[in-house]
């Protein structure tokens, strides 16, 4: 993760190798969690702009912050899936980072 406050924001995380059941336990938990911060920052942001409104504030400026969650069967690169059940998984690395303006990669 970098120290910067440039325009866009991107966190994510990836793991392979997971069971079925803990992904709709992972989904379960981020639908939960990611409504619960859209309302706070909903709430939050319609108090500002109330306020911005109100004081007649120059240089306005606009967001917009999402949540997203995909999901998708593992590939079964061994036909019968034997080898890829027998081949131990590797470790999920969670990747949390913020991009700085203007950084395409």
């Amino acid at each position: 993760m970098t120290g910067t406050d440039g325009p866009f924001l991107e966190r994510a995380v990836y793991y392979t190798h997971l069971p079925a059941n803990a992904v709709d336990e992972l989904h379960r938990l981020a639908r939960a969690d990611s409504r619960a911060l859209l309302e706070k920052l909903n709430a939050l942001a319609l108090e500002r702009q109330t306020a911005a409104a109100d004081a007649a504030e120059a240089g306005l400026q606009r967001l917009r912050f999402g949540v997203y969650f995909y999901r998708e069967e593992m590939p079964d690169d061994a036909g019968d899936g034997a080898a890829a059940r027998a081949t131990p998984p590797r470790r999920g690395r969670p990747n949390a980072r913020v991009r700085p303006s203007g950084d395409e990669g």
